[in-house]
């Protein structure tokens, strides 16, 4: 089983065909199961409504949805403490 984590910029990416929307695609369809926060479905309506778009549910209907039961908070400074040293070269 291969699963990816999917966030709303992919999902508009492939909905209105942006730059390399193709080649996203066809990776997210690799994989066996996706799985996304409920935030996607907040963020992926916003964007239809912008857009003026009419938002189809069957776009939710290959995720699975993680609900995490704490913050994130952990991970997110993992996360920013990388790319920190990504960016600077010779520190950290």
């Amino acid at each position: 089983m291969s699963v990816a984590y999917v966030d709303t910029s992919a999902v508009v990416a492939v909905v209105f065909h942006e730059p390399g929307a193709r080649t996203l695609s066809r990776a997210l369809s690799d994989f066996s199961r996706l799985l996304s926060s409920s935030l996607l479905e907040a963020e992926l309506r916003s964007t239809f409504a912008r857009e003026g778009v009419e938002f189809g549910e069957q776009l939710l209907s290959s995720i699975d949805w993680i609900l995490p039961d704490r913050p994130l908070s952990r991970e997110f400074n993992a996360v920013l403490a990388s790319i920190h040293r990504f960016d600077r070269p010779g520190v950290g």
